[in-house]
């Protein structure tokens, strides 16, 4: 049987194989790795893996696993611009679904987007958000009707606020931002004026909740948790480990932001696999050593 995980050096695909190889005991050689190009991947723990260029084909043994996180993030929008987001997305959901068309894959774990759980956002206006937030949900829809046709079982996480050693930006994540900005600075700067609300949990324990979710059903949908927290005390208790100074400028009034999962699913599926979730405390240390490893890579 084979694992396989598209992605190639991105935080989900590094995560995905890191726990793979450690936790699991699945050997290297049986984890297939695609990404936008050939290439070797920067090491995880000192090992390295081969990234074949993505495009779908018939694998030689079955698959038991598909992972497909391949997918331009909503930091990229400016980058591509709005039709090259949209179509490359819309290639990338693509060769997922043929990949399950050709390989009918035991089970495929399908990191989608918190921004799916979230209100709609008007399109009559369209902006970066509300053409990522329709592109996700095409995603998960697409995949799923490929996967009820191909008999595999797929699960669907809706990914909120992730920290983790793997994590590769240092600047799309608050967390691994204000970690950067105190090694890198000396200080952490937050200009938020109003209050930010987020739940954070390891992503390497969010897959592993993933993977061993047990269930009959052909469809399972799960939402990323974790510990709430409000952004400027983060930033406050990363300055205080990092012994930096934090500057902001929170004033009492502004419009709240709230940006979490309103369920507890998450940590019921993890108490039901006697998995412990790392409490904050950890899971700053542990994005420590990611940012850590950005910063020397």
């Amino acid at each position: 049987m084979k694992y396989v995980v598209v992605g190639g050096d991105g935080w989900v695909a590094r995560t995905a194989i890191a726990h793979l190889v450690e936790y699991e005991q699945i050997p290297l050689e049986r984890i297939e790795v695609y990404g936008s190009f050939e290439r070797d991947s920067e090491p995880i723990d000192k090992i390295t893996y081969r990234i074949n260029k993505w495009n779908p084909k018939v694998e030689k043994l079955p698959v038991s696993l598909f992972v497909p996180a391949a997918f331009l993030t909503l930091e990229m929008f400016s980058k591509y611009g709005k039709s090259d987001f949209i179509s490359g997305n819309r290639d990338l959901i693509a060769k997922a679904k043929r990949y399950i068309m050709l390989n009918s894959p035991k089970r495929c774990i399908l990191f989608s987007s918190g921004i799916v759980s979230m209100p709609i956002i008007s399109s009559r206006a369209p902006n970066a958000r509300s053409i990522y937030q329709a592109l996700k949900l095409e995603e998960e829809e697409e995949l799923k009707l490929q996967c009820e046709k191909s008999g595999t079982k797929l699960l669907v996480c809706r990914l909120f606020n992730p920290s983790g050693r793997y994590i590769k930006s240092t600047e799309s994540y608050a967390i691994a931002n204000f970690i950067y900005q105190g090694i890198t600075k000396g200080s952490i700067q937050f200009n938020n004026p109003g209050r930010v609300w987020r739940r954070y949990a390891d992503l390497r324990q969010i897959f592993e909740v993933c993977l061993n979710v047990r269930s009959d059903d052909s469809f399972n949908l799960i939402e990323s948790g974790g510990e709430k927290v409000e952004l400027h005390d983060l930033a406050q208790r990363i300055a205080l480990d990092l012994k930096v100074e934090l500057q902001s400028n929170l004033r009492e009034g502004f419009k709240e932001d709230h940006y979490y999962s309103a369920t507890n699913e998450f940590e019921s599926a993890a108490f039901s696999q006697n998995i412990k979730l790392m409490d904050l405390g950890e899971q700053i240390t542990q994005t420590r050593i990611g940012v850590e490893t950005v910063r020397r890579v």
